[in-house]
């Protein structure tokens, strides 16, 4: 009986395994029709570790990377790249129901998944319909190393051409593999093309631009969603307010069905439903609150009951000094107010400090984030928030020259708008004894090439705002240098447009002459000439001599420039260039100076280096490494920078002002980052969108101008820090006291973006530093 049951059980199981092969799972089994498939990548891959001849063929093979993305030659990978399209053939027409791409992140690499992956299909590549983007709703914020293959879902379509707009969210991208899924349908209603092929990128650019500022308001929202969840309130009107910031969230999760004028309706939704928080909350038309200042602030930042703002508003500087703060302003009136805010001292019997108010104004990163960046200045000292609407008023302290001791006043807020209302908060200040040095003692530098946007039509207004922030080291950009121009049976040397670079950076303390021997067409001096042939040392030599001497009729000394002629040598065949060059140099005149960052390097080509070059400038990172160790047990000047992560994702204190910090505990002697004026070749400081990647700027242009940002305050600062930290050390007396100053620096490293440890920190040195 058993083995009967078996039988008909084992035939019935055959039965339905042939059925749904050959029937039912018509409509359940999707095969990757993009297997093998060839396609055309229109953005080349760029990043150096991963590239290889198999990149035109690896995106569709079907072979998963096993090992780590980016160190693996099986992905492609690309670095600071605009949006990368990739066209796949499939070879014929398809019933389209899914599209996935295998990327991966992981952020100490400063890698992220893509923002988006928008889909557009043809049939015949002139004509094109769009599908969706592979990546709305899913989960694909930074965090650490993770590998994730994203589909799209529920797709409809008919075509052979699928052609991908990859949108970077940070500076790098990785993918091993696409696949385009079939249901093996019979081909069912044609698709709608109505997009032209030479229409379709300015359509996805229309909708990143709007899925961006999607994010940004879910950005908000959400945040605004977490702060009620957490306490802001259990009333009825939090709750429904809650419900109604919840359905937000949800529309702007279906981003690709919204049009600008429907943000429109969500930005005032948001608003409104913001302000339904506070009618309860708080009795004020306008609530004054604090927080960090240099954390994130949205447009509906929301106070705690325990943030409004009472007793007295502190600051503490060095002499010379800087130090920032910022009132936050909450409108919960239902109606628009406009609100004047300003200082008034009491009256002085001495010089008082300076006080600068701006509006620290929110915009939207690459990383879809929100962050109050740009400083801007108030217009009449007046600021207007919409109902429901939050902004930051950014305060800016100078101590000048004014004489050590306590400043008191007030900031006064006054409403403008319907209503008489007034706030007061008083406002103290203190000068310490300790005061910044005349002369620094790091030295700074932010690569702020005059020739680049946004600042070359304001050179002037831009070294003013440099020196104002401490840079003291200019790098004069190569397209600056006086090159050799071969003349008869000699050369000439043109140095107009270097006495002129030189004329406007007055009150430099250095000098770094960048010669981007990294470009053969710059290492051949701009002519035929072979590296290091006999024929280019014979115009070298010449050619440096009569620099060297002309800088010396300019009036610089020796320990006021030097020269930079590779950047960021990272191999065997880099360090030969640079030692080769850095050889010659010395050999010419050995009081000459030479300067260069540095990446990995090995540590043999690292140890002949050191015998040529002055001053080595690693990436903030390496200091407690290998390399920074041995170049210090050789005596050799080092310095720090940091390239990538910068930008306005970076944290103002944790990347902007506390590499200051890891310095001094590394013994080194200047910081930098790149970098003050990148704004790409195209577009504004304002969009980070505009340009084959983000902007690195940290200042903005501004009508006539440029104006600062929160980022470039904190770099200020930050350069303040370790004057403060060398004089406190100066003033230690006792072993204690030695201890005591290494765990304030190792708290402050060890908790970067926490502002209360910054502070904590600050007034225990202040107080050292005054004796």
């Amino acid at each position: 009986m058993v083995s009967v049951l078996q039988g008909r059980g084992a035939l019935y199981l055959t039965f339905l395994v042939l059925y749904l092969l050959g029937f039912g799972l018509e409509f359940a089994y999707a095969r990757n029709v993009a297997l093998g498939a060839r396609y055309v990548m229109e953005s080349d891959p760029t990043y150096e570790h991963t590239r290889d001849p198999l990149d035109k063929i690896q995106l569709t093979d079907g072979k998963y990377t096993a090992r780590h993305f980016w160190t693996t030659k099986t992905t492609v990978g690309w670095q600071q790249t605009d949006p990368i399209r990739i066209e796949i053939d499939l070879g014929k027409d398809h019933q389209l129901s899914d599209v996935c791409v295998n990327t991966a992140r992981g952020e100490k690499a400063d890698v992220s998944f893509p923002d988006r992956v928008d889909i557009f299909v043809s049939l015949d590549r002139d004509k094109y319909t769009y599908l969706g983007n592979v990546m709305q709703q899913a989960d694909h914020q930074d965090g650490l190393y993770q590998v994730k293959k994203f589909c799209a879902g529920g797709l409809s379509a008919v075509g052979r051409y699928v052609w991908l707009f990859v949108q970077p969210r940070g500076p790098y991208t990785f993918m091993d593999e696409i696949e385009v899924l079939d249901q093996r349908t019979s081909i069912a209603a044609r698709t709608t093309f109505d997009l032209l092929r030479k229409s379709v990128e300015d359509y996805q650019r229309k909708l990143r631009e709007r899925g961006h500022a999607a994010n940004a308001l879910r950005f908000a929202a959400s945040r605004l969603r977490t702060t009620l969840a957490n306490g802001a309130g259990k009333e009825r009107e939090n709750v429904d307010a809650y419900e109604k910031i919840h359905s937000i969230i949800g529309k702007l999760d279906r981003e690709s069905a919204l049009d600008d004028s429907d943000l429109g309706k969500i930005e005032s939704d948001l608003l409104a439903a913001h302000m339904g928080t506070l009618r309860n909350r708080f009795g004020a038309p306008i609530v004054i609150w604090r927080g960090d200042p240099w954390a994130t602030f949205t447009i509906v930042e929301t106070p705690k009951q325990q943030e409004e703002i009472v007793g007295v508003v502190n600051v503490d500087l060095l002499k010379r000094g800087s130090v920032s703060d910022a009132v936050n302003l909450t409108n919960a009136s239902g109606t628009r107010q406009k609100v004047r805010v300003t200082v008034q001292f009491e009256t002085p019997r001495r010089q008082i400090p300076a006080v600068i108010l701006r509006e620290a104004m929110p915009i939207v990163t690459a990383r879809a984030r929100v962050r109050a960046d740009p400083l801007l200045p108030l217009s009449s000292g007046e600021v207007v928030l919409k109902p429901g609407e939050s902004k930051q008023i950014w305060i800016t302290t100078l101590a000048l020259d004014s004489e050590p001791g306590l400043f008191s006043g007030r900031l006064l807020f006054e409403s403008m708008d319907g209503f008489a209302w007034t706030h007061s908060v008083p406002f103290e200040m203190r000068i310490w004894r300790g005061e910044m040095p005349r002369r620094q003692n790091v030295m700074v530098t932010n690569w702020a090439y005059l020739n680049w946007r946004p600042i070359e039509k304001v050179p002037e207004k831009a070294v003013n705002d440099l020196m104002e922030h401490h840079t003291n080291v200019f790098v004069i950009h190569p397209l600056q240098l006086p090159w050799p121009k071969p003349s008869g049976k000699g050369w000439t040397f043109d140095y107009t447009g270097f006495d002129s670079a030189v004329r406007q950076h007055q009150g430099a303390e250095k000098f770094l002459f960048f010669m981007l021997f990294n470009d053969t067409h710059f290492r051949a001096l701009r002519n035929n000439h072979r590296f290091m042939s006999e024929e280019w040392k014979d115009m070298f030599t010449h050619w440096i001599k009569d620099w060297v001497g002309h800088i010396r009729e300019l009036g610089l000394g020796y320990d006021q420039f030097a020269f930079y002629p590779f950047d960021e040598p990272r191999n065997e065949e880099d360090a030969r260039v640079l030692f080769d060059t850095a050889t010659v140099l010395k050999g010419i005149d050995p009081k000459i100076r030479v300067h260069t960052t540095l990446l990995d390097v090995p540590l043999v080509d690292l140890t002949r280096l050191a015998r040529v070059v002055d001053v080595f400038q690693l990436r903030t990172k390496d200091l407690s490494g290998l390399r920074a160790r041995t170049l210090k047990g050789l005596g050799k000047d080092l310095w720090s920078y940091t390239a990538s992560g910068g930008g306005k994702d970076a944290d103002p204190l944790a990347f902007y002002r506390n590499q200051a910090w890891q310095a001094y505990k590394a013994g080194a002697s200047g910081i930098g980052f790149w970098a003050y004026a990148d704004s790409g070749s195209a577009g504004s400081v304002w969009n980070d969108m505009d340009g084959r990647r983000p902007d690195y700027a940290v200042i903005y242009d501004f009508e006539n101008g440029i104006i600062s940002s929160k980022r470039w305050e904190a770099w200020r600062e930050g350069v303040e820090d370790f004057e403060l930290l060398v004089l406190a050390q100066a003033r230690v007396t006792n072993k204690a006291e030695q201890d005591e100053l290494s765990r304030h620096i190792d708290r402050v490293l060890s908790h970067p973006a926490d502002y209360e440890t910054l502070l904590s920190a600050r007034r225990w040195l202040l107080n050292i530093a005054s004796r």
